[in-house]
């Protein structure tokens, strides 16, 4: 992750990348410095989750304000949502979607839900998992209103019991 501004002076102040999960919080020092741009790697031993992100003046002891910004950290070894296929940036109400996905043969899942949350409204989508191309399909409704979209998953079984859910960092946004 690189964390680049306009008020960013390495050579003159030390910095480390702030991340925030509930009561959780993490620190993590830069891996290169450079003028006004900071390279820091996210350690495999920070527990899974979405982080808000902040940066650290440690000289200073300041935090910076609340960035907006927000980073999904998962395990490698459980299932989770690796990108969209075919990445336009934009979608369109009753547009097919397919995510790329990793590690969902793990899990024995039948049914997968998925939730796009919106600033007022919500969707729940069941999609269509290819095992062979380790992608899951899913058409956006027809009435799902523009706007910018949270993504989460619930895999469930047999029974229509979750047996695992993931909140991903993927934004979806609708035009």
């Amino acid at each position: 992750m690189v964390a680049q501004g306009l008020f960013i002076m390495p050579d003159r102040y030390d910095y480390a990348l702030l991340l925030k999960k509930q009561t959780i919080e993490q620190q993590v020092l830069p891996l290169k410095k450079a003028e006004n741009k900071l390279t820091f790697i996210i350690n495999k031993n920070i527990p899974p989750g979405t982080y808000q992100v902040f940066l650290r003046n440690i000289t200073d002891r300041k935090n910076s304000r609340e960035t907006g910004f927000s980073i999904g950290l998962y395990d490698a070894n459980k299932p989770y949502l690796a990108s969209f296929k075919n990445n336009t940036g934009i979608y369109a109400p009753g547009q097919s979607l397919t995510f790329k996905t990793k590690n969902f043969e793990i899990v024995s899942a039948r049914y997968y839900q998925v939730t796009l949350s919106g600033t007022n409204t919500s969707f729940s989508i069941n999609g269509i998992y290819d095992a062979g191309k380790q992608e899951l399909n899913l058409v956006l409704p027809n009435t799902i209103p523009i706007g910018n979209y949270s993504i989460s998953l619930v895999l469930n079984n047999a029974s229509n019991q979750s047996v695992y859910q993931l909140e991903t960092d993927l934004v979806l946004r609708i035009q």
